[in-house]
């Protein structure tokens, strides 16, 4: 059956995120929007004092939101909380620096389909516009909710092709930005079109920085998270914004996707339309509310789309400190050694094999910093096989230099394995093998490492990473505190009360983050998750 918002589905997706309250989302999708709460807290703390985020804030130091040492409220006369220090400072500052410090550590939630880290843009806008506008923690749990669902459908629109220019996070993030912040105060359906519309001329985040080794990852979540909550402040008071933003003549998918001139194509095809469309409005039930047995919202009845089927629970959560391709092969590797009981030093020779786009992103990256070395499969693996998990504190100044690290890392070798492909990015997978010390061999392929949904962190091992994230940054039990308000976000009369009474300056964090640095005779064109 063809509806007529199959024509329009930018309007389809602004009706969807409207409508949704948070009665209808399903349980499992509210389940999993407040574990990925926890988990972005987590990730935000950890990078707050990093070198990039301080070269940021040090910037902003005179146009940061503070006047006469008060700082400047929000359209709603509120303020919001910097991670950085725990203080005031307006609610697009906010967006801007705590969407920075949450990208660092390289612990923030991914969605493997879309290619695309969420909580980075999405939560550190929408908190911002929550506190200022004192919102109750359903209010912020369900237009994070509406989001994610609207973001990662576009992210899976653009495609594989579309990352291998451009960081997806960058470009899907700025409309989870602008589609949380719009549901939280309220938009019309107009009004988030427009929202999403001006999201999508200001989408961006170029692969660039990879080759040459700068901060600009930081730089992605955080316009991407203050240019979508500026989206949806001005579509508020009536700043108008494109309609067809992401399927128009001139709109973000043919123009960054394979078929559009800028990537060299041969014409925005009419298969390659339907097929667009097709990812964009998967999951969305559209003017038949009969398929509901019948219940609606208001919301939904005004609109015709709602979501019927949620993607906010296939997002993974992280489980090492370092970078998503990586996770497969040392999970690979950790189980060979759990099942035959090996130990370091039984490693002979490691063969890891990735699928191409992980190989190509990660091939020539050089371990030369804590940071770059969360980029490096043969550090992983090596500190994996001797810690057997990727904690903050295995990347380090002093492991760079380490003899035994340096030793294993000689006897892995990256390979490419095609075959993988078919299943990426849906899946990430690995194979890996390894020969010991006393001849033996075996092989272990892994398609969900530990965190994919399939294979789930749990809420103790969830626990366990956001206290060593935050054991740092934050004195005393403040961790536990803190740990105690999110596992229980819904008792908070509003999102004010998050921060209060955790206390203190927030410290450095460990192994603080530099760039990547790749070797001089890479130009290759992928990016990092």
């Amino acid at each position: 059956m063809t509806h007529a918002h199959d024509a329009h589905p930018e309007r389809t997706l602004a009706a969807a995120a409207c409508a949704l309250t948070w009665e209808t989302a399903s349980p499992q999708a509210q389940a999993s929007i407040k574990r990925l709460f926890l988990d972005w807290v987590g990730s935000a703390l950890a990078g707050a004092s990093s070198e990039p985020v301080r070269l940021l804030e040090e910037v902003l130091e005179g146009d940061r939101g503070v006047t006469d040492g008060a700082p400047i409220p929000g359209p709603s006369g509120r303020t919001a909380t910097l991670v950085t220090t725990l203080a005031a400072a307006s609610p697009l500052t906010a967006s801007l620096v705590n969407a920075a410090a949450s990208h660092v550590v390289e612990m923030d939630d991914l969605h493997n389909a879309s290619i695309y880290h969420p909580a980075t843009c999405v939560f550190p806008a929408l908190l911002a516009a929550a506190e200022a506008a004192a919102a109750t923690p359903t209010r912020f749990l369900a237009a994070a909710v509406a989001g994610y669902e609207v973001s990662i459908r576009i992210g899976e629109a653009l495609g594989p092709e579309h990352y291998v220019y451009f960081h997806t996070t960058g470009t899907a993030g700025t409309f989870g930005a602008a589609v949380a912040v719009g549901h939280l105060l309220g938009l019309t359906e107009q009004q988030m079109l427009w929202a999403m519309g001006n999201a999508a001329t200001q989408a961006a985040g170029l692969w660039q920085f990879l080759v040459e080794g700068s901060m600009s990852k930081q730089l992605h979540t955080a316009k991407a998270a203050y240019n979508g909550a500026l989206a949806a402040y001005l579509a508020q008071i009536g700043f108008t914004g494109p309609e067809h933003a992401l399927c128009g003549e001139r709109g973000l998918l043919p123009a960054t996707t394979p078929a559009g001139a800028l990537l060299g194509g041969n014409g925005y095809s009419e298969a390659l339309k339907r097929e667009q469309k097709e990812r964009l409005l998967a999951g969305i039930r559209r003017g038949d509310h009969a398929s509901n047995g019948g219940v609606s919202s208001a919301r939904e009845e005004a609109t015709g789309a709602a979501f019927a089927d949620f993607k906010t629970p296939t997002v993974s959560i992280k489980y090492h400190a370092s970078c998503r391709h990586t996770h497969p092969p040392v999970d690979a590797l950790l189980a060979i050694m759990r099942e035959h009981h090996l130990q370091a030093d039984d490693l002979r020779a490691i063969r890891a094999h990735l699928y191409t786009g992980g190989y190509e992103r990660l091939k020539d990256v050089i371990p030369s910093t804590p940071w770059a070395a969360k980029f490096n499969v043969p550090f992983c693996m090596a500190q994996a096989a001797l810690l057997g998990h990727l904690t903050l504190d295995a990347f380090s100044e002093k492991s760079l230099t380490d003899p035994r690290i340096q030793q294993l890392m000689e006897r892995v070798t990256l390979l490419v394995d095609k075959s993988l492909d078919e299943v990426y990015p849906r899946f990430w997978p690995a194979r890996v093998e390894v020969e010991t010390t006393g001849g033996d061999t075996y092989e272990y392929r892994i398609d969900t490492p530990k965190g994919d949904p399939e294979n789930p962190v749990t809420d103790e091992e969830l626990d366990a990473k956001f206290l060593s994230l935050t054991s740092g940054p934050l004195p005393g039990d403040g961790p536990e505190r803190l740990l105690l308000k999110l596992r229980d976000l819904e008792s908070l009369a509003d999102m004010t009360q998050l921060f209060a009474g955790v206390g203190g300056a927030v410290s450095p964090p460990r192994g603080a983050a530099r760039p990547a640095r790749l070797s001089s005779g890479d130009r290759g064109r992928g990016g990092r998750a």
